[in-house]
């Protein structure tokens, strides 16, 4: 599954966003994280993306310093789309309702 943008050139990843953690009635679980992919509509679209690594990239602190959480999809949360994933770092709480990448190559 490749999709293409504009000016024809082929991408490596899709855009994602970060819906909330997973969490229960009462605590949350920081590393994983429920990701929403606007484009997957049915559930034999989804398959493809369980066991993909994911990258998030927080705003800049310091010039430089560039900084990465990678992540992998664990398996799928509902029908409509919407993934959780683990990342191997906790994200920042600000990270939700932000983009994060998923990548097609098997890193």
């Amino acid at each position: 599954m490749k999709i293409h943008s504009k000016d024809k050139k082929e991408r490596n990843f899709i855009k994602a966003t970060i819906v909330g953690f997973k969490r229960g009635l009462r605590q949350q679980k920081i590393s994983d994280v429920r990701i929403k992919i606007s484009k997957i509509k049915h559930e034999k679209e989804s398959k493809f993306f369980l066991g993909k690594k994911v990258f998030f990239i927080p705003k800049k602190t310091n010039k430089n310093k560039n900084k990465v959480i990678w992540g992998k999809i664990k398996k799928l949360h509902g029908r409509s789309g919407v993934f959780i994933a683990q990342f191997k770092k906790n994200l920042p709480p600000d990270s939700i309702s932000t983009n994060v990448k998923i990548s097609y190559l098997p890193w």
